[in-house]
């Protein structure tokens, strides 16, 4: 079944987990062309997954349904994606590692400053 919110080719949520918005471009080399892109695109404090599909590719593919290119190109944008999110959690344990050390040598010395102030008196 279809939505008819949202054509088949475009995913319900981008690499971000958000849902795509449909945009126009501003562009003198594509002016007032649609497309579907992740709402964290030029949002200050946010990070953009690079999720992007023209919306008239869209159109054309669905009229070709079931060609081998199309799947292909599903495929390929899974990937890159998922190669995104997995990056982008990488990177979020490593903060945390870091910080759960940063608050070990923390702890660390605030017991030493206390066993110090503790047995000077």
């Amino acid at each position: 079944m279809r939505s008819r919110t949202r054509p088949s080719r475009v995913p319900e949520r981008c690499g971000c987990g958000c849902r795509p918005v449909l945009r126009w471009s501003g562009t003198t080399t594509n002016p007032d062309k649609p497309f579907f892109g992740c709402p964290n695109y030029n949002t200050r404090g946010k990070t953009w997954c690079g999720f992007f599909l023209w919306a008239d590719d869209v159109e054309e593919e669905e009229e070709h349904e079931g060609r081998v290119d199309a799947t292909a190109v599903d495929n390929e944008q899974f990937r890159v994606n998922l190669a995104w999110r997995i990056e982008k959690l990488e990177a979020e344990v490593r903060t945390q590692k870091s910080m759960i050390q940063f608050l070990g040598i923390v702890v660390f010395f605030t017991v030493v400053a206390v066993l110090i102030m503790t047995l000077k008196f």
